[in-house]
């Protein structure tokens, strides 16, 4: 619902973005007269990052009513019971 009512969609993948921006900083040093090779590049990801996030404000995804019904039923664990949980499944590593 807090989706639908704002104007703009979310960004798919925001964190693959957020890297390769970073990376492209640290790559390429900037100039005091600018970089231009530099600066296309960022344009080209944001561009990109703007054409998936108006996209995604077409997605209708409806909750399967089957599925929440189970996550509903399911046993809300503490904290402390999910981090035991966690480290059954995954020990720490030494």
């Amino acid at each position: 619902m807090r989706l639908q009512r704002q104007k703009k969609g979310v960004v798919p993948f925001l964190g693959d973005f957020l890297t390769v921006l970073q990376r492209l900083d640290s790559a390429i040093p900037d100039n005091l007269d600018g970089n231009i090779n530099k600066k296309r590049k960022e344009v080209r990801v944001l561009q990109e990052m703007q054409l998936l996030q108006v996209a995604a404000m077409n997605y209708r995804l409806r909750p399967l009513e089957k599925f929440v019904t189970y996550f509903k039923r399911m046993e809300q664990l503490s904290d402390k019971e999910s981090y035991k949980l966690s480290c059954q499944l995954e020990p720490e590593s030494q």
